[in-house]
């Protein structure tokens, strides 16, 4: 998809952890988006959606709210893989 998409493009995810695996995943695909000029829409968190929010106030806003839910997606996987780990070692 990152090869086919241009400037003015909007591209809509689900969830914002369908952007990466971790806080830095999300951060670097984030920026690649909106460095290239596409606009990034997240169906779950409406103000996560740079078609609206163009003003300096706007963007702070957003930008606080993904660094917030980037996070805790991420602290939400290592949760997950944690609990794995448990189980996997329980079942041995």
């Amino acid at each position: 998809m990152k090869k086919f998409i241009r400037e003015k493009d909007i591209v809509v995810f689900a969830e914002l952890d369908r952007l990466g695996r971790n806080k830095k995943e999300i951060d670097k695909e984030w920026n690649e988006f909106i460095e290239r000029g596409i606009d990034i829409v997240v169906l779950d968190m409406p103000i996560l959606d740079t078609t609206k929010y163009q003003d300096e106030f706007g963007k702070l806003i957003m930008n606080l709210a993904r660094e917030l839910l980037s996070y805790n997606a991420e602290q939400d996987r290592l949760k997950i893989l944690e609990r794995q780990r448990q189980g996997i070692s329980i079942a041995l």
